[in-house]
């Protein structure tokens, strides 16, 4: 895929309008992928204490928003009692509506990362448990020079998996022990090509649980 191709907003094989165009979400080579519409909403209403997705809507409670998804309309409601800083919205408060949209499309979801191959034909994924240091990995080869590829949910199409935010969400002391500022979405590449063919770890094998 050519790298020349102009960036679009674009994250799990949607382009998403309704945010303006964050450097987060830049990718290259994602402008046939269908369009979804977020819009933020300040509320008085209690949050949703539980995620629950059906074929035509999934209602999804995050740490610091309600996403309300529309299948029909391509809509994401993100509902919140304060405003959500554009950092947290763009990651990691969107992969649970694209892990949503993914799977109405017919796509495999994962919780995992990956990262470029450093031959640079393919990706490799990354497993592990919450907790259990997938994106402390993730940071130290982001830093290291690798091309990572997304966070948290890897969608894979077929044999390729399609990339993500262009944000670690690292914990605070994670943040400290590795000597940066901030939660890096600086340290990955920005405008990323949005396709890479998947190679697995350990006999790994996609899974559509993707709250587990």
């Amino acid at each position: 895929m050519s790298r020349s191709a102009p960036p679009v907003v674009a994250a799990y094989g949607v382009r998403i309008a309704g945010l303006g165009r964050p450097a987060g979400l830049a990718l290259r080579g994602a402008e046939a992928w269908p369009t979804i519409q977020v819009r933020t909403e300040l509320t008085e209403d209690v949050p949703a204490r539980a995620s629950e997705v059906r074929e035509d809507r999934a209602t999804i409670a995050t740490p610091v928003a309600t996403l309300e998804v529309d299948r029909a309309s391509a809509e994401v409601r993100v509902r919140s009692r304060e405003p959500v800083p554009e950092a947290d919205l763009v990651h990691p408060c969107l992969w649970p509506a694209g892990a949503v949209f993914a799977r109405w499309r017919g796509a495999e979801t994962l919780h995992a990362g990956a990262f470029a191959a450093p031959d640079g034909d393919g990706a490799w994924a990354v497993m592990a448990e919450s907790g259990g240091g997938k994106t402390s990995f993730l940071a130290t080869l982001a830093l290291a020079g690798v091309e990572v590829l997304v966070d948290d949910l890897l969608v894979m199409e077929g044999e390729e998996c399609v990339a993500g935010p262009r944000a670690l969400d690292l914990r605070p002391e994670v943040v400290g022990r590795l000597g940066l500022e901030d939660r890096v979405t600086a340290l990955l590449e920005p405008e990323f090509v949005a396709r890479c063919r998947a190679e697995w770890l350990s006999g790994a094998t996609p899974d559509t649980d993707f709250c587990s």
